[in-house]
């Protein structure tokens, strides 16, 4: 979320992951096996702030999360959340439905909306709200990413099995 905190604990967590390393083969310096051991903790880590910021706009926000579970993969197609949504009604925060809550998970940066390139825009990209807090959320566009520090916490893939 380009916040200095989140910057140090996943820092942190290489490091804790560096120490507790007994291998024979441990060089002086983290790498990457490191980064990828405090991937998890961080990601949790991650999962447990965006609740707090968002549980009083969104007090079913653990229903929002287990939605975000049953998708395949990190990125989706717009109809594959409505469908997750329509297959697990019971999940669906009252009074939302499918594209007022791919709204409210932009509006939290828990999600962002695919946007081709070209045309003079630079190369296509997600969009974030918390990289641009002006940026307008596109209920018609084609697919949507999870906000990568979540892949493990939410146990999403990193690919779709179409890919």
């Amino acid at each position: 979320m380009l916040r200095s905190r989140d910057m140090i604990k996943f820092c942190n967590e290489c490091l804790k992951a560096y120490k507790e390393d007994t291998g024979d083969d441990k060089a002086n310096m983290i790498e990457n096996k490191h980064m990828n051991v405090a991937k998890m903790p961080y990601s949790e880590y991650l999962l447990a702030e965006i609740e707090d910021e968002i549980h009083k706009h969104l007090p079913a926000w653990d229903q929002c999360v287990e939605l975000l579970r049953q998708l395949d993969a990190v990125t989706f197609k717009r109809e594959e959340f409505l469908e997750v949504c329509e297959r697990r009604r019971e999940l669906v925060p009252e009074g939302y439905d499918g594209p007022r809550l791919l709204s409210a998970l932009f509006e939290f940066s828990i999600i962002g909306y695919y946007a081709p390139g070209g045309k003079g825009y630079g190369g296509a990209q997600y969009v974030f709200r918390y990289k641009n807090p002006k940026t307008v959320f596109n209920p018609h566009a084609a697919s949507y990413q999870v906000h990568l520090g979540l892949l493990e916490a939410l146990s999403l893939k990193r690919y779709s099995k179409a890919a």
